[in-house]
This record gives structure tokens, C-alpha cells and sequence, in this order.
């Protein structure tokens, strides 16, 4: 289920006009969604729906769009994948090589040592660390890469990239944005208050990694189904064998 904004922009790639009215716009300045409701090439139902989106007056000022060239043509080839994303940091780098690094939010040190260990190892290579920003696994995931001199993460939030979600993961948001970036899907000002934003936000560290590393996980996490849809998607897989009774473990050994 994508956001009103994300439709509007598959609408506009659809029609071949997005990048174009994009472009002609300065998304720096006050009244750049005025002027996109009122750009000549929407149509009336295109009008309507950029209306409804309720886009911010102003963006931050480090918050840009990613669309089209920006993103890798592995990234544009999934028919699920999001037409645009916002971005907020310094360096987005969306065409370096991305490994995806998930698991469970309750981790044992165990886990939390490979996701740590991969993570370095994968920036000392040169490759970008894509993860959820979620506490366990995902947080051990971006701080092993942000240890490297010159490492690379990207996170992809639930929430809008002006939000900080979780709020207590503040100061590692701010340390990845310096090294990298935050991403969402969703427009300025949405909170992540729907399960469905976590299922959303799995989908597109999928899409935007090249391989998927699933370190720690019980049944029914949701790093389970960012790993089966990246299957899906046709991305490699590969999994960190556990202690068999460990459940946190269950659902990665399945």
C-alpha cells in the first residue's frame, strides 16, 4: 500500500512526465507544493491526488528526492519498487555496491557480534550496509559499518525521513546521516503508525540491496519476510547458522 505521494509519483513515471515536473521545481523554497498542484502537465485527477498528499510548504533543508537515474536499474526493474524516495543526509550514494543486513530486535550478543562483524567487513570492502534502524540486529548492522573509515548505511524508516524512529535511536540516525543516509518512501510528516509501514519499509531494504544477509531471527519476525521477498525478487539469500535452541534462531534455520 504506498503513500498518496508515492502514487502520485507512479502516476507521473507512468506518463512519463515525474522527472521532468520534479526537475522544474525548487524544492528548497516556500510554496513548491502550490506549484507543483498548479504545474500545467497534472492532469485534474492528478491535481486532486497531489492535493490530498498534503505535501509540506518547506522542505528541510538536507531533505532532497531520489528518482529515476538516481536509483540503480536493479532497483527500477522491481515493479514494486517505489518511483521516488525521499532522502535525508550527506552522502546517499544510492549506485555503490548495498548488502542488506536484518534480524530480530531481541538479539542475542551472538547475533549481535555476526551483524557487527559482517557489517564491517562488507564497508571495508567498499559496499554499503542497508538495515531497518530498528534496535538488535539492525542498530549492530549500521554502527559495524559506521566503525569502518569511510564506511557506508543506509537506513530505510518506517516514518518519514524527518522522523526519527525509534526516537531513542536518535544519535545513531544522526552518525548515519553523516556516513550515509536515511531513506523513506513516505512523505514529510508521516509517523510510522501502521503495521503496514514496517512490512513497507522491509519490502524496500529488498529492492535496494543486491543480497540480503539475515543474521537472527525467530518465527514470524518481520526480517523473515524482507529475506522472502528478496527471494522473491530474485536477490541472493544467505542466512547465520545459530544455536539450534536458541528461538530467536527458529525462523532464520527455517
Amino acid at each position: 500500500m504506498l503513500s498518496d505521494w508515492n502514487k502520485f509519483l507512479a502516476a507521473q513515471a507512468k506518463f512519463s512526465v515525474g522527472r521532468e515536473i520534479l526537475e522544474s521545481l525548487d524544492l528548497s523554497r516556500s510554496g513548491w507544493s502550490a506549484a507543483l498542484e498548479n504545474h500545467p502537465l497534472l492532469s485534474d485527477v492528478q491535481r486532486a491526488r497531489t492535493a490530498k498528499a498534503q505535501l509540506p510548504t518547506v522542505l528541510p533543508s538536507e531533505a532532497t528526492i531520489a528518482t529515476g537515474d538516481d536509483l540503480p536499474d536493479f532497483v527500477q526493474e522491481d515493479p514494486h519498487a517505489p518511483f521516488a524516495l525521499w532522502v535525508r543526509g550527506a552522502q546517499p550514494d544510492f549506485h555503490r555496491r548495498k548488502i542488506a543486513i536484518v534480524g530480530t530486535r531481541k538479539c542475542s550478543n551472538y547475533g549481535k557480534n555476526c551483524a557487527q562483524w559482517f557489517a564491517k567487513t562488507f564497508a571495508q570492502a567498499g559496499v554499503s550496509v542497508v538495515s531497518g534502524g530498528a534496535f538488535g540486529i539492525d542498530a549492530a548492522a549500521h554502527d559495524g559499518a559506521l566503525g569502518v573509515t569511510g564506511g557506508h548505511t543506509l537506513s530505510v524508516s518506517p516514518a518519514s525521513v524527518d522522523i526519527d524512529y525509534p526516537v531513542s535511536q536518535a544519535p545513531l540516525f544522526k552518525r548515519i546521516r553523516e556516513q550515509g543516509a536515511v531513506v523513506s518512501h513516505y512523505p514529510l510528516g508521516s509517523p510510522a503508525g501502521r503495521s503496514e509501514n514496517f512490512l513497507e519499509r522491509n519490502t524496500v531494504i529488498a529492492t535496494l540491496a543486491e543480497a540480503v544477509v539475515l543474521i537472527e531471527a525467530p518465527t514470524g519476525s518481520g526480517a523473515l519476510k524482507t529475506a522472502l521477498y528478496a527471494a522473491q525478487i530474485g536477490r541472493p539469500v544467505f542466512v547465520v547458522p545459530g544455536p539450534i535452541d536458541f528461538k530467536s534462531f527458529h525462523g532464520s534455520h527455517a
